[in-house]
């Protein structure tokens, strides 16, 4: 699992909590997660919106579009303003898309939802 949250209290909490589930990488912007997912290999990836260096929505495409793997991993994405972006982060492949603050026990339902667990 990647986790791709640049609020530090937020990414700290995600960590926390699927590492005892997943094997969990975290970092704290979009162009530290591009590299993530040039290098390594993640079935999940969970991505706030709103980053520095690259957004969201640039590893969402870079993830989906690239095409670089066969099975590409699920992203669900976190945002504060889910009222008209949803439809367009489904559209670009994300595979969930949640509002926050979120509960971490409804993203945990997502993750195996989405993972077919």
């Amino acid at each position: 699992m990647l986790i791709a949250e640049d609020g530090e209290d937020t990414r700290e909490s995600l960590t926390q909590y699927f590492k005892t589930i997943y094997d969990v990488v975290s970092v704290p912007d979009g162009l530290q997660a591009i590299n993530c997912v040039s290098e390594s290999r993640f079935d999940v990836v969970i991505t706030d919106v709103r980053m520095p260096h690259k957004t969201g929505i640039d590893l969402l495409i870079r993830i989906k579009k690239g095409k670089k793997e066969k099975i590409p991993p699920k992203v669900i994405v976190l945002t504060g303003l889910l009222d008209s972006g949803a439809d367009y982060l489904k559209s670009l492949g994300a595979d969930a898309v949640l509002e926050k603050p979120l509960s971490l026990v409804a993203l945990a339902e997502v993750v195996r939802k989405v993972l077919g667990t």
